[in-house]
């Protein structure tokens, strides 16, 4: 798993069902992700506070398991329940610290929001241009109105698709490894002393 983490870091506060306008719900929930990092006060805050905050706030709002579970594709099926369990938070967890630890010390990013894209009655794209401090990410949501709402079904940055990039990875994983060892892989991950967005598998 590796490359593109980052981009992430814009989604830790999306909730999608309540609002019935899910453009608008997007852009209140990705900030309330920003501001947890860079609001008033966030300088005073450990990285401790600052990683309770945008778990709570992720965990609350953000159901992630979409992505992850269409990143895994056909191995979703290899796992036990347990496994599956296991992996999912494992995950999240990995990328909610590589976000925090990869964001410590920069500057708040600037992100610019282009006209949504509809793709039939229950498809919407929202692309978006995030400026940081080291680059600049072209970065589209992409929505499905699915029985629970307006869920986020994958993320496109630099015309990549977020959901392709780790499909291909965990495939080439599977191929070779068990569910056993990328649970212990991912395990590694957390106790390291810090991530970024380069962190590998």
């Amino acid at each position: 798993m590796k490359r593109r983490l980052f981009i992430f870091l814009l989604v830790f506060g999306v909730g999608l069902n309540a609002n019935p306008d899910p453009v608008a719900e997007l852009k209140d929930s990705v900030g309330v992700a920003v501001e947890a990092l860079f609001g008033e006060g966030s300088e005073t805050k450990s990285v401790e506070e600052k990683r309770a905050a945008v778990r709570a706030a992720f965990r609350e709002n953000y159901n992630m398991d979409i992505i992850i579970r269409r990143a895994i594709g056909r191995n979703w099926r290899r796992l036990t329940e347990d496994e599956q369990v296991q992996i999912l938070e494992l995950i999240k967890e990995v990328v909610l610290k590589a976000y925090i630890d990869g964001m410590q010390g920069k500057s708040r990013p600037e992100i610019t929001y282009r006209e949504a894209v509809k793709n039939g009655e229950n498809r919407l794209e929202i692309p978006s241009v995030v400026k940081m401090e080291d680059r600049t990410v072209h970065l589209k949501y992409k929505l499905a109105r699915m029985q629970s709402g307006w869920e986020l079904y994958d993320l496109v940055a630099e015309e990549i698709s977020l959901v392709s990039n780790y499909r291909q990875q965990f495939d080439e994983h599977f191929r070779r490894g068990t569910a056993a060892e990328l649970i212990e892989k991912l395990q590694t991950l957390l106790k390291h002393e810090k991530l970024d967005h380069k962190v590998t598998l």
